[in-house]
């Protein structure tokens, strides 16, 4: 029930052998119902991204069995309510994003259960108090307190009774923490994140240790920048990303940025300074060429020289605020980059669109968490092998991924933002079914890769507008359900053709009034009469041509599998056995294997595929852009 317009929850209290509820994305508001609680089989609960206000009701513990509760993104508040302790079977809770205050329930670190806690990023003056030592959570593997304001010292006995080798997060950053990090952080110091607190000692023996990598090559600074320095990550994790000299002094360990420098009062002289490369966006564009090796890009006018503004630097654009520029794009597509690009490229506060595009980079989504304004990612043909961390991006509205050698896109379902995803020319064999979570994504492209599924298992968004599945290893029919989660008075573009699709195409999809839809190079019988008389379908190919506009006939041919003009009719051919055919193979073509050798023709007119299928995305895109201006 994710994205579907929910606006009560009434009656729900009479489904009692409900095990998983997945309420995401609609328009729930107020105060949660108390007969959510009510379900005591429930085992999953989640109900990201509504409107919820109030407080969390005790009734949360009376969910025994539940193992998953998430309600991020809404507007919660006031304290956790310490009865959640009685949930003993819960493994994940997420409550990041709401606007809780009080102080953290003592209840809440002795559930031996837990694997992923994440409190963060209270939209309020956040939690506070004291930082309990959670040393019951034995099977803590993420917990995040980041962005609260919890004060006084780390607990000497933080996490001691869990497994070092299971945690990956421990972040507690940007809170008001204050005195030494203890010496019992030492077996998850690695994963430890404690930047932007008060903290005034690391203990010596943590910088002594050979806990992990950073450590062992970087000493204290791995852990947290000195006072009188600082870091846009508050640390030194590599070579090229030291801990910089800030001209005020700070009595604090991992300060992220130089508050001196990025003053809005600067004399003429600081301001001089600025340009010449002592800001914190200039640091981190220079850590970029380093990384990147800026000295044979094919152009970098402008870069690294003095008094000159990274503004004008090549494939820099900035935004001005406050009498101080920012950079809001990054734009080096095709300019010889290699190397990896660091994660502090996520930390220019207004970068919106980064594009690097045709560059054989070695590109990390680490951090990308901290990108709150990047909306525009332009990756195609960077030799990307993953998208672990893409998930995390907060306002990440389209994903260009062609080009590149992904096998898994899982992560692109946790982006409640995306309108556009590209991930063409891949090597995707399984991708998420349910895509009702993405409730504004209009475009989804995925030609030319390895997928393996069935239509009858694909749920999509009411708000998608195009859709390509083309060059695949899609099988079975054309479900009659396909695509009943779009409107149909609008605009769509679908292209299955060059799978393995089978039987009739359904005569419900009459219900849309103008669909493009492609489907040459498949195994299909039979087209309705009703789908013929379709006028306003494939151009008004439908109106002229009747369902040759559609698909060609068994026992002919045309190169787009269909005749969309007077000059391309379907040509007869003895070995077309289907319909859609869109080569005419020699007379033994009823010796070889049809499953095979049907969609090996596909590349022959992929030339004219891709050139009418880009025309029809371009006016797509110009015409949603023109509706906005």
């Amino acid at each position: 029930m994710a994205a579907v317009g929910l606006s009560s929850l009434a009656g729900i209290g009479e489904c009692r052998t409900l095990k998983d509820l997945n309420l995401n994305s609609n328009d729930l508001r107020g105060k949660i119902e108390n007969d959510i609680f009510e379900l005591d089989n429930l085992e999953e609960l989640t109900l990201d991204f509504n409107h919820f206000s109030g407080s969390l009701p005790s009734g949360i513990g009376n969910l025994k069995n539940l193992r998953l509760f998430s309600c991020a993104d809404s507007d919660l508040s006031g304290q956790l309510p310490s009865s959640i302790s009685k949930v003993s079977n819960l493994v994940t809770l997420r409550l990041p994003s709401n606007s809780f205050e009080g102080t953290l329930p003592p209840e809440l670190g002795t559930m031996s259960n837990l694997s992923v806690l994440d409190l963060s990023k209270q939209k309020s003056a956040g939690i506070s108090g004291p930082l309990i030592s959670f040393s019951d959570l034995s099977a803590i593997r993420k917990i995040d307190l980041s962005e609260n304001s919890l004060t006084g010292t780390i607990p000497k006995t933080m996490l001691s009774n869990s497994i070092p080798s299971l945690i990956e997060v421990a972040d507690f950053s940007f809170n008001q923490l204050s005195g030494s990090v203890p010496a019992s952080l030492g077996p998850i110091i690695d994963v430890c994140y404690l930047e932007g607190n008060y903290i005034t000692g690391i203990d010596d023996t943590l910088c002594e240790r050979s806990v992990g990598d950073s450590v062992e090559q970087f000493g204290c600074d791995a852990i947290l920048c000195a006072p009188g320095s600082y870091n846009p990550l508050g640390r030194q994790t590599s070579t090229a990303n030291k801990c910089m000299i800030c001209p005020t002094t700070t009595n604090f360990f991992g300060s992220i940025v130089c508050e001196h420098i990025l003053s809005t009062s600067l004399d003429d002289d600081d301001k001089q300074n600025l340009l010449s490369g002592t800001s914190f966006e200039w640091q981190i564009l220079k850590l970029f060429y380093d990384s990147c090796d800026g000295y044979h890009w094919h152009y970098s006018d402008g870069w690294l020289e003095e008094n000159s503004s990274f503004c004008n630097w090549e494939g820099i654009k900035c935004v001005s605020s406050s009498a101080e520029e920012s950079v809001f794009s990054i734009n080096l597509g095709a300019n010889n980059l290699v190397g990896t690009p660091p994660m502090e490229l996520f930390l220019l506060p207004s970068l919106s669109s980064l594009s690097l595009y045709s560059n054989p980079i070695d590109f990390s989504f680490k951090g990308i968490e901290k990108a709150k304004r990047l909306t525009h990612l332009f990756l195609d043909a960077t030799t990307l092998k993953s998208i672990d961390g893409i998930g995390k991006a907060p306002s990440l509205k389209e994903a260009h991924l062609r080009f590149n050698s992904l096998e898994r896109i899982d992560e692109i379902y946790q982006l409640s933002q995306l309108t556009y995803a590209s991930m063409s020319n891949n090597k995707i064999v399984n991708i998420p079914t349910n895509l009702s979570d993405l409730s504004e994504l209009k475009v989804l492209l995925l030609k030319d890769n390895q997928i393996r599924v069935t239509l009858d298992e694909m749920v999509f968004p009411p708000s998608l507008r195009m859709l390509d599945l083309s060059s695949n290893h899609i099988t079975g029919t054309i479900p009659s359900s396909f695509l009943n989660t779009i409107p149909t008075n609008g605009d769509m573009i679908v292209d299955l053709s060059g799978n393995l699709l089978r039987g009739i195409i359904p005569a419900t999809l009459a219900r849309f009034e103008r669909l493009e839809l492609y489907l040459r190079n498949n195994y299909f019988d039979g087209i309705p009469a009703e789908l013929c008389m379709k006028t306003n379908w494939n151009g008004g190919s439908v109106k002229s041509f009747g369902c040759d506009g559609i698909l060609c006939p068994k026992y002919t041919y045309a190169i787009l599998g269909r005749q969309a003009t007077n000059h391309d009719s379907c040509q007869p051919c003895k070995t077309a056995v289907y319909l859609g055919s869109s080569k005419c193979f020699s007379e033994d073509y009823n010796n070889i294997d049809h499953e095979k050798a049907l969609p090996s023709f596909h590349n022959e007119v992929a030339i004219t595929g891709v050139v009418i299928f880009s025309l029809i995305l371009a006016i797509f895109i110009w015409s949603a852009f023109a509706d906005k201006t």
